[in-house]
């Protein structure tokens, strides 16, 4: 029988996606020195945290009730750290526009950056919803409102791009079979008795 997802775990997951973040905006600091095979590593890995984000989303909606307060502030407090590791590598996607159209796959990273959008708004979403107080669900619509601006403004930039779609297959597979020491520790450990939402 399949163990109920829990707090721990929500907490766990999110840490995890606040490391793919930094290595993100990381792979992007590279700059005009990003060469196609760099542009398709970070493409991987944009793959990769876009499930992470969805997977994220459905586990946070399977947590049972009730949440504690104190839970949904420390989710919270982390989300408020990883949120500008985020709009700083979104900045780098614009500030790279030229250096994707250069090397031809500024198309692909459009469709990454769409993705990421969707995953993100999954993710919000479902914290807001579960958030145990008004109070909290206002600050996470707040917070979502910033990541979609800096979406909007990310794929405006990129409205008009092409290249590099004839890759999304493979840069999709490529990054669904990758177990590579990444991800190995993406999963959080199966949760113990008596770890769950309901302290």
């Amino acid at each position: 029988m399949k163990s109920q997802a829990t707090i721990a775990q929500v907490k766990a997951r999110i840490d995890v996606i606040a490391q793919k973040c930094a290595k993100l905006d990381k792979a992007l600091s590279k700059g005009d020195k990003l060469n196609y095979y760099d542009g398709i590593k970070i493409a991987k890995k944009g793959v990769k945290l876009t499930h992470k984000l969805k997977k994220t989303a459905k586990l946070v909606l399977a947590v049972p009730p009730p949440i504690l307060e104190s839970d949904a502030h420390e989710i919270l407090d982390k989300v408020h750290k990883l949120v500008p590791v985020c709009i700083g590598a979104l900045d780098r996607v614009v500030e790279g526009r030229a250096r994707f159209d250069k090397l031809q796959i500024a198309g692909l990273v459009k469709i990454n950056v769409k993705r990421l959008s969707d995953g993100q708004v999954q993710l919000a979403n479902a914290l807001i919803e579960r958030a145990p107080t008004d109070a909290l669900k206002a600050e996470g619509r707040m917070i979502q409102q910033q990541l979609d601006d800096a979406f909007a403004k990310t794929l405006g930039a990129y409205s008009n791009a092409k290249g590099g779609e004839e890759k999304e297959a493979e840069v999709e597979g490529a990054a669904d079979s990758d177990n590579d020491a990444d991800d190995q520790d993406d999963e959080p450990e199966s949760p113990t008795t008596g770890q769950s939402g309901q302290a």
